[in-house]
């Protein structure tokens, strides 16, 4: 009647019949209502129309009762669509329809609809615990305000949008942001909405990236998608994140699946619309959680796990119109039905060209039209022709042809780099999966923690790198310095948001990334941009075109294929918590089991829902998904090498800037490095090795003139590739590295020494990573291959395969060496010599030597020898040292390290050929500090403090030198914290720093050790019978637990009564010895277990047969073994080069055992606190009147006839001397014995006294002047009033 009373009480009888007839599950019945038999009034009798009528109701009866919504929260759908079909009516019986949008509703009408739809969503979102309801309720506003786009004024109907989405506030809970993108995602599925969003673009805005009033006027729900995105992606939860990017990632697939535009001009035109994403990706890409991506991608076995046909276009297609969610939720590895299916379309990214056989023919089309060396693939869904069968395609076999063929002819032109081209739309053969942490300083390859530090002293970017967004001025200057921390993005995030950054980059139109690219460099000149101290000015536009980079080469890691066996692993995972949840939730149990955190839960009960009860996923599924992550990796490939060649051919000048030796060069070549280090099928394989040889003909100077890091790393992976087991593969990267070997030789004028050093230590460098552990065979078939091409390759120098055959030498050489170290992986000390050989063979070749100190390392950090890990670092920082010496930067050399150890002036002295190489700059001195650092981390492990603190001696004039402040303050820090040790541990006296062993080998099992004498260094307190099973156990695994037999004796072993047949192991405990002087200038007991080379070990015997007899028959034989090296080294063996025997006297064995017992009773008395145990043990030894033993037995040895007439008077006069400096400190030890024990121990300690005094007297018989008894001194006793 009205909107008063009754109005609104009929609006309540219509919700509660309509809730009704829903609760009886006759919802259809409804729906069929509204689509046929529900008409409004033709007349309305002066009244208003009905949808007016309801608008107004609705309105006053939600103003009036919140708590009306509850009831109606099912069913407001069905007053939304009664409202709706009115509204068409209306303009269809009053023939509105041919009218102006903006004349067809008055006014006073979309007013009220407008606060309508803000009062209704303020009400629905009140109920947000109601989840399915609301989110129902949600989804029909959506529809509605969906259909007003077909009939209404649109520009009323995005203000109706406006004001909607105003309820949602900043923070709000992630409820209500899921009612948010709700209703975006519904408005987003109109039929017209690219018509509705895409008026013609202007050229001036195509390549801008914010978010401008005028283009959000113009494209309005794009720019609000965009904008919600961008928002969300600043600082909201992972599952808001999430949600805003699943929003965008299915507005793609619909474009994608959608016929209307699958015209090239279209593809372009979408793509140039969703350009200013772009910016919210570069501002997050540093927030990518690599460690976490790590460990979510599963790594294959490499060249096992391998598609053996190219997948279809037409299976892709299907798997993209199958339900995303299923392929999200069931273990999230197919996130992108879009750009999946798109590879059977892609007219960006199919653009690639096939493996050229003449390296003179490899060159880029500078036509911007006709794409980067592209041909489209064609679309056509199981119609498209795959690379195998394209005409013209020679496979991979016609690109290894003979050298002459490939490499004979002139270096391509300065504008050249590929022109022959092939459709690629297929993938398989994975190949190998560099997985590796190099201890290198010099890697160019940025980590994830820094992805957009440019240099170590670029705060802008190491901001950026801990998940901060840079902000440019208002005259689009520096960036600023306010930042705000925010969390890193996970896997799923991840995947989706560069989902949706490839399906723009592999559309969008070719001149709109130029025309960005070129606006980065128009406020810099590159030639001021990468000098060190202007770094700070960098635009933000210039770091955005680095973080365009990173997000290439991060896409490369997250879309890598992992193998059809770790997808299908992660299935059954899947399937097995899964079950385990159905056990639970069936016995009634509310908890989940302990294995499965709660998003993981949630998880599977999403994938699970999709699914039916008891079943598992679907073969069919599981084979689609292996084939789209297959898919998924092959494009994303053909996207970044695109765009890679389509900035090397357009900025070259700026890449060559200072000889490549810049930020943008170097992640140019990161980018490219990643190319090779993901896992990629072998027709993806051979597109990269055809960029690669073109890369090594355009960028010679910056590889063979300018920093070594890029030759380094092309070498390495390089090599990797060699050692593949897919024959064309090992073949194109044969000709990769014989290519990098030539035109070094050209380059140069008669030597690549860069590309030999650099090959042997990438060589070496794989090797100490792991990487050779299935065997050598594939790699000296590929060294074969590359000296095959040097003896055929009639068009170079003579002096050419000389070089050549003297390179592959080396690397046969490496690959033996390696032989020999697989024989001995389970004996880590033969193991560490064996590298330790290796690496003394390339003293004069500073990087060589630095790898396989670099592995040493590793091996001591697995096995726990932390000193030997730190003087390994030592060695390379000596190496360093020695370098910068020779080129000026340095003033000792190895001289500043002969107070840490002698080992590093005497082994690291040597250095030539690299010097040699002005070309080459190894070091610098940021390297030379970043390699003390780890040293100083292994010596605090070791406890080694001393050390430490001569190690800041040369840290703190770098640091002052460069006016590092912050560093100087964190060194005294650290350098404090050391001494603070010292002093504790010099006081307890509890610090172990290792036992020491002779180690001699007997018989020709031994090989080369035998007859070779060894002092092994064990950890802290080892015993004899420990070291002695440990070996036993060890070669009797190597040689036969029959043929290896433990020699127990210490004495001199005579070789001849052995058996030849037979490997004997004679194993003696040694302790350091020292001279008087050395005792005198080693002062702590560090400095006693430090830079040590002599040790001893001692023989009793007499002069009969027997072993030992009493004191006046008891003889020592002493040997004094001297190692060719001092403890600690790069090694725990060192060979013995000097061994000293002699024998002691009765009365010098008497003199020796009692001037020790003075020395442990003078330490006990000097340690602060005292210690009560140790202090009563050695004076216990001392005071205990035996007969036979003691110094009592030594006393009435030889201080009586006729052994004291007989002796030399000079032996005698020191024995005297000893007997009275001991009973002196007899003396001092009971008196603080006194003070310190407690009242239990008193019996105990009158004990001592009388045990004392028994000696005293026994020794005043024989001393002159008499020993004092305790009579003659006051011994106060713990607890006395005294």
């Amino acid at each position: 009647e009205g909107p008063g009373d009754g109005a609104c009480l009929a609006i309540k009888v219509i919700s509660f019949v309509a809730g009704a007839v829903i609760h009886a599950d006759r919802r259809d019945q409804l729906k069929h209502y509204v689509k046929y038999f529900f008409l409004s009034d033709r007349e309305t009798g002066g009244l208003a129309p009905m949808h007016c009528r309801l608008v107004s109701a609705m309105f006053d009866l939600l103003r009036r009762e919140n708590s009306v919504m509850e009831p109606m929260l099912g069913n407001v759908w069905f007053l939304l669509d009664i409202i709706s079909k009115s509204m068409v009516q209306y303009l269809h019986f009053s023939g509105q329809l041919k009218k102006p949008r903006k004349t067809r509703f008055p006014e006073e009408f979309l007013e009220s609809l407008k606060d309508l739809i803000l009062i209704l969503l303020d009400n629905i979102v009140k109920l947000e615990h109601f989840v399915k309801q609301t989110k129902a309720a949600v989804v029909s506003i959506g529809n509605f305000l969906k259909d007003c786009l077909s009939v209404m004024d649109r520009g009323h109907v995005f203000k109706m949008v406006t004001v909607a989405l105003s309820v949602f506030k900043p923070g709000d809970s992630t409820a209500r942001y899921s009612l948010k993108f709700k209703l975006l995602r519904t408005l987003c599925t109109h039929e017209h909405f690219m018509p509705i969003n895409m008026p013609k673009l202007e050229k001036d805005e195509s390549c801008e990236m914010t978010l401008s009033a005028e283009f959000s006027k113009r494209h309005f729900l794009v720019a609000l998608v965009l904008k919600e995105v961008a928002n969300v992606m600043r600082n909201d939860p992972s599952e808001v994140r999430l949600d805003a990017l699943e929003l965008l990632q299915d507005l793609f697939a619909k474009h994608d699946l959608d016929p209307r535009y699958s015209s090239k001009d279209c593809r372009q035109r979408i793509a140039s619309l969703y350009w200013r994403y772009l910016l919210t990706v570069l501002e997050n890409i540093s927030r990518v959680d690599m460690l976490a991506l790590a460990t979510t991608q599963a790594a294959p076995a490499p060249n096992r796990d391998t598609l053996h046909q190219n997948p279809s276009s037409s299976s892709l297609a299907a798997m993209a119109s199958s339900p995303a969610a299923v392929l999200r939720e069931a273990g999230d590895v197919a996130s992108g039905a879009a750009v999946g299916h798109s590879i059977s379309q892609a007219s960006g990214v199919g653009q690639r060209r096939k493996s050229a056989t003449n390296l003179e023919a490899i060159k880029i089309e500078a036509n911007p039209s006709s794409g980067l060396s592209s041909a489209s693939i064609p679309a056509g869904g199981a119609n498209a022709t795959s690379s195998a069968s394209l005409p013209g395609h020679r496979g991979s076999d016609a690109t290894v042809g003979p050298p002459a063929s490939l490499i004979s002819q002139q270096r391509p032109s300065s504008n050249s780099m590929g022109s022959q081209r092939v459709s690629a739309d297929s993938a398989d053969t994975p190949v190998d999966k560099r997985d590796r942490i190099r201890m290198r300083s010099l890697t160019i390859v940025p980590t994830p923690e820094e992805n957009l530090a440019v240099t170590p002293q670029n705060d802008v970017m190491r901001q950026m790198s801990a998940g901060s967004a840079p902000s440019a001025n208002a005259d689009g200057g520096t960036v600023s310095s306010t930042f705000f921390m925010r969390d890193k993005l996970n896997y799923r995030e991840t995947r989706r948001m560069l989902c949706c950054f490839l399906f723009i980059v592999r559309d969008v139109e070719r001149d709109v990334l130029l025309q960005w690219w070129r606006q980065c460099f128009q406020r810099d000149r590159m030639s001021s941009l990468w000098k060190e101290g202007e770094i700070r000015s960098m635009s933000s536009s210039l770091v955005h075109l680095l973080a365009f980079f990173d997000v290439l080469r991060t896409s490369l890691q997250v879309f890598q294929y992992a193998g059809k066996s770790s997808i299908m692993s992660k299935a059954s995972k899947l399937d097995v918590m899964r079950s385990q949840l159905e056990q639970s939730y069936a016995l009634g149990g509310a908890a989940r089991p302990a294995s499965v955190s709660l998003s993981s839960a949630l998880k599977i009960r999403r994938a699970a829902s999709q699914l039916s009860p008891g079943s598992s996923a679907p073969p069919l599924l599981l084979e689609s998904r292996v084939k789209l992550e297959a898919h998924m990796c092959a494009e994303t490939t053909l996207i970044v090498l695109d765009l890679v060649e389509l900035f090397i051919l357009n900025f070259r000048e700026e890449l060559e800037e200072n000889t490549g030796n810049n930020p943008l060069m170097k992640r140019v070549f990161s980018t490219i490095i990643t190319l090779l280090e993901v896992n990629q099928s072998q027709v993806t394989l051979s597109h990269i090795f055809a960029t690669l040889r073109a890369f090594i003909h355009k960028f010679s100077p910056a590889l063979f003139e300018g920093g070594q890091e890029y030759c380094a790393e092309l070498c390495y992976q390089i090599l990797m590739k060699c050692n593949s087991c897919v024959r064309p593969i090992r073949m194109e990267a044969c000709v990769v590295l014989y290519l990098l070997m030539r035109c070094s030789f050209e380059f140069v004028e008669g030597s690549f020494l860069r590309v030999h050093l650099q090959s042997i230590v990438a060589l070496s460098q794989i090797i100490a990573d792991g990487h050779l552990s299935g065997g050598q065979d594939f790699l000296r078939r590929s060294i074969n291959s590359i000296e095959s091409f040097a003896t055929r390759d009639r068009s170079t120098s003579p002096q050419f395969p000389g070089e050549v055959k003297d390179l592959t030498a080396r690397l046969r050489n490496v690959l033996h060496a390696t032989a020999e170290m697989k024989k001995h992986e389970n004996d880590p000390e033969v193991l560490v010599e064996q590298q330790y050989i290796l690496a003394k063979s390339y003293s004069n070749a500073a990087q060589l030597r630095q790898t396989w100190l670099q592995s040493m390392a590793k091996l001591h950090e697995q096995h726990g020898n932390y000193s030997e890990a730190a003087h390994c670092c030592i060695h390379i920082a000596g190496i360093i040292a020695e370098y910068l010496k020779c080129k000026g930067c340095h003033p000792s050399g190895t001289a500043e390290f002969a107070k840490i150890t002698q080992n590093v002036p005497k082994d690291e002295a040597a250095m030539k050929e690299d010097v040699l190489d002005t070309t080459i700059e190894l070091y610098t001195e940021e390297d030379y500090v970043d390699v003390l650092e780890e040293s100083l981390f292994w010596l605090q492990k070791a406890e080694r403090y001393e050390v430490m603190v001569e190690l800041f001696k040369l840290l703190q004039p770098y640091y002052d030198r460069k006016r590092n402040y912050e560093a100087l303050a964190s060194s005294f820090h650290s350098l404090s914290a050391a001494c603070s040790k010292v002093v504790e541990v010099e006081k307890s006296k509890r610090r172990l720093l290792g036992s020491y062993f002779r180690v001699a080998f007997f018989g020709e099992l031994f090989g080369d050790d035998n007859g070779i004498h060894y002092i092994y260094k064990e950890p802290k307190v080892t015993r004899l019978a420990d070291i002695s099973l440990r070996l036993e156990e060890l070669y009797s695994k190597k040689l036969g637990a029959e043929n290896v037999s433990i020699i127990k004796d210490s004495g001199k072993v005579d070789v001849d009564a052995l058996d030849i047949d037979r490997g004997y192991i004679q194993i003696t405990y040694v302790t350091p010895y020292f001279s008087e002087q050395e005792l005198e200038e080693r002062m702590t007991s560090f400095e006693r277990n430090n830079n040590i080379r002599r040790f001893v070990f001692e023989t009793p015997f007499t002069k009969g047969t027997r072993s030992r007899g009493d004191a006046r028959e008891q003889w020592l034989h002493k040997s004094i073994l001297t190692t060719s090296n001092t403890f600690p080294y790069v090694k725990k063996r060192i060979a013995i080069v000097e061994e000293e025997n002699f024998d002691l006297t009765p009365i010098e064995v008497a003199i020796e055992e009692l001037t020790r017992k003075l020395t442990e009773l003078t330490e006990a008395l000097q340690r602060s606190p005292p210690d009560k145990v140790n202090l009563q043990r050695v004076l216990q030894g001392v005071v205990s009147v035996t007969v036979n033993a003691g110094p009592l037995a030594y006393a009435s040895a030889f201080l009586t006839e006729p052994e004291l007439s007989s002796s030399p008077e000079n032996h005698i006069t020191t024995l005297k001397t000893v007997f009275k400096d001991l009973v002196k400190q007899c003396e001092v030890a009971l008196e603080l014995n006194s003070r310190i024990i407690q009242t239990d121990q008193v019996l105990y300690h009158e004990d001592l006294v009388k045990k004392y005094d028994m000696l005293a007297r026994e020794l005043s018989e024989l001393l002159d002047p008499k020993v004092r008894s305790s009579d003659d001194f006051v011994l106060p006793m713990a607890g006395d009033d005294d």
